[in-house]
């Protein structure tokens, strides 16, 4: 008396006296086969036996056939949706962390000047970025001045004190007016 092979199971040779498990990373939808299918790109199966493969969820990819597991993206990478076969950069401006299914904006006073980047960089004293998702900070131009890192806004100098902003950067403070000017 002979019995069919169940679904995530084979007999690979007749006159078997046992079925085997489908290995990681394939799959047997139907009884009664000789051999397991590959889960496609996208997919996989973790278990031995399984009876079907399962997509890869937002965040991780399979980049071949036959993966038992799905990747993490990368830092700096995403991706979107369900059965990813792979990451996308993030753009400038935006950043994210390892396993993202989304890029996030860089914070105000931050920025990220190129794409794929982990993390956005604080604007250094004189410059500003007053938005999210900046690509590059804003220079404090003469007669503005921001004197801490990670600024959102150049302030004006106080009555009598004057700013003259460098070939490279911005102002970083304000110097007092000489007497007799103002």
């Amino acid at each position: 008396n002979c019995s069919l092979c169940g679904a995530g199971r084979f007999a690979a040779a007749a006159g078997a006296a046992l079925c085997t498990n489908c290995t990681h990373g394939r799959y047997q939808a139907l009884e009664g086969q000789q051999q397991c299918q590959m889960c496609d790109k996208g997919q996989h199966a973790s278990g031995r036996g399984s009876s079907a493969c399962a997509l890869c969820v937002p965040g991780t990819f399979a980049a071949l056939a036959g993966e038992a597991v799905c990747l993490a993206c990368a830092a700096g990478q995403h991706q979107g949706g369900d059965g990813g076969v792979g990451c996308d950069a993030c753009n400038a401006g935006r950043f994210s962390s390892v396993g993202a299914s989304a890029c996030s904006n860089c914070s105000v006073g931050t920025y990220a000047g190129g794409a794929g980047l982990s993390s956005c960089s604080q604007c250094v004293a004189g410059t500003i970025s007053a938005g999210v998702g900046a690509m590059a900070c804003d220079d404090c131009l003469s007669g503005l001045y921001s004197a801490d890192s990670g600024g959102s806004v150049c302030e004006s100098c106080p009555a009598g004190y004057f700013s003259v902003a460098p070939l490279s950067g911005g102002a970083v403070e304000c110097s007092g007016c000489v007497a007799g000017t103002h």
